[in-house]
């Protein structure tokens, strides 16, 4: 949904049928939303027609809401092919609560995604016994030190920057795309990316699209729009949500809101003009008493000529 400015909003009246009118559906036709009051109709749609809009995954402001709504909705249809779900896990979870601006955070998830394979990748890779490139996905990450395999979950989970050493200590078990078995300890410079990764630009388009950060200050932390992707992909709380709601509400405008600021506005304007037309009126007026002077003068001269 389409920020207004860089807030979020929210439609904070009850949508109650007016007095002594029939009973009557109202419906924003880009969004689809209904309403029984008219008036809350009415007003949910001047307020819609500003262009005060935001696109949550361009940051393109300056829009009314469909257009906001339009630019989402077009952004959205790319996503799956820009950013591949096998990395979203570990995106998340560097974003969710981080306090780090948006270019920190695409930098951090390049670095990371750069830096090893994760789960459900699809590798290329060489046969031990031959020099044949298979082509394989990830099924696990395997550490050396301990032999203790990771599941999948549990793999994708290390959304953080590892160490020369820790790398070495890292291997593969791969499944075979035309085979169906798993070879295990796979060095990692024995596989190659089928595809590159998502460069810097792509991933902040992604991390907007899915994300939103509650405030400017440097302690400022990101939330995802959609509570439900903590609980998809098991990404731990970071922050109380207590501090979290105090964010949200002061980074959150409703609709009384937006009108009452609207008609400060209105106000404003109207006593700009009459403060301009008010000095023209003076002026027309003391143009007006000089005609009239100088008429009174002319008279009285043919009058003692006469």
């Amino acid at each position: 949904m389409p920020l207004y400015g860089r807030r979020l909003f929210h439609l904070n009246e009850d949508d109650v049928k007016d007095n002594n009118e029939q009973e009557q559906i109202y419906t924003i036709e880009h969004t689809g939303e209904t309403f029984h009051s008219q008036k809350l109709y009415e007003n949910v749609k001047k307020a819609y027609e500003l262009d005060r809009w935001t696109c949550e995954c361009t940051w393109r402001a300056g829009l009314t809401h469909k257009d906001a709504s339009q630019s989402e909705i077009e952004t959205r249809k790319s996503l799956s092919t820009i950013v591949p779900s096998y990395y979203h896990k570990i995106i998340f979870d560097i974003v969710h609560h981080s306090v780090k601006p948006l270019e920190k955070l695409a930098e951090e998830a390049s670095i990371v995604l750069g830096q090893s394979f994760v789960i459900g990748e699809p590798v290329q890779f060489k046969k031990r016994k031959d020099t044949n490139v298979v082509k394989g996905t990830i099924e696990r990450i395997e550490e050396n030190d301990d032999q203790r395999k990771r599941t999948s979950e549990r793999a994708s989970a290390q959304a953080r920057l590892i160490s020369d050493k820790q790398m070495k200590n890292v291997k593969y078990a791969i499944r075979l795309s035309d085979e169906d078995r798993v070879l295990s300890n796979v060095q990692p410079n024995e596989l190659q990316r089928s595809s590159l990764i998502p460069n810097r630009e792509k991933l902040k388009t992604f991390i907007r699209s899915y994300a939103f950060r509650l405030g400017n200050r440097a302690d400022s932390p990101w939330i995802f729009y959609d509570d439900l992707i903590k609980d998809k992909y098991e990404i731990k709380e970071r922050i109380p949500s207590e501090t979290i709601e105090e964010y949200k509400k002061a980074m959150t405008i409703t609709l009384d809101e937006i009108i009452r600021e609207q008609e400060r506005i209105l106000r404003k304007q109207t006593e700009e003009q009459e403060a301009q037309s008010s000095p023209n009126k003076k002026s027309d007026d003391n143009h007006t008493n000089l005609v009239r002077s100088k008429l009174i003068v002319i008279m009285a001269f043919y009058s003692e000529n006469q």
